[in-house]
C-alpha cells in the first residue's frame, strides 16, 4: 500500500511541477522537477532523490510529434552505521 501511495504522489508531483513555454506553434519546451523515494533493497543504502527533466517536442508536417526528453535524479545516501548490523 505504501508503494502505491508513493508512486501516486510522485506522478502527481511530476505533472504539477512541469512548466511549459511555447516558442512557436510547432516547437514546445517543458521543464519539470522530479522527486523519488528509494524502495526495496535500494532503500538500504539510499533515501530520497531529487532531480529534473527537460523535454522538447516538435510537431511535424503530418501531425506527427517528435519528442526528445532527458533528465537526472540524484539520490542521497544513508550513513554506513544504519546499514551495518
Amino acid at each position: 500500500m505504501k508503494r502505491i501511495i508513493v508512486a501516486g504522489l510522485m506522478m502527481a508531483f511530476s505533472f504539477v511541477a512541469g512548466a511549459q513555454k511555447n516558442v512557436d506553434k510547432n516547437l514546445h519546451f517543458s521543464v519539470g522537477a522530479e522527486l523519488a523515494i528509494a524502495t526495496g533493497e535500494f532503500s538500504n543504502t539510499q533515501s530520497v532523490g531529487v532531480g529534473g527533466t527537460v523535454q522538447v517536442s516538435y510537431r511535424g508536417l503530418t501531425s506527427t510529434d517528435f519528442t526528445l526528453s532527458t533528465g537526472y535524479i540524484a539520490f542521497a545516501g544513508k550513513s554506513a552505521g544504519s546499514v551495518i548490523k
